[in-house]
């Protein structure tokens, strides 16, 4: 069941890191700008990923997998009526 999810999670992700220029596009922006704001977004998972294995040491893995599933729910409603660019590059970084 871990394996399915982190089939499932990873490929979502790539998905969507892989259309985000194009939705950068669609709202005006440059193909370069569009691909400078996604490449800082997709930095932004190395960096959680060391923050959540940081946290789960310290507090356990079950409170650290709800907190950042809350934290996550909470800034991608956030997402979709987002309009700056800059707002935008700070939300999707999370």
């Amino acid at each position: 069941m871990g394996a399915v999810t982190l089939i499932v999670i990873n490929t979502l992700l790539y998905g969507f890191v892989t259309w985000l220029p194009t939705f950068f596009v669609q709202q005006g922006l440059s193909i370069a700008r569009s691909f400078r704001y996604s490449l800082v977004m997709a930095l932004g998972a190395p960096i959680g990923s060391a923050i959540g294995a940081f946290t789960a040491d310290f507090w356990g893995r079950k409170p650290t997998i709800v907190g950042a599933s809350l934290f996550t729910i909470l800034i991608g409603s956030f997402y979709p009526f987002v309009k700056q660019p800059a707002i935008l590059m700070i939300v999707g970084f999370r």
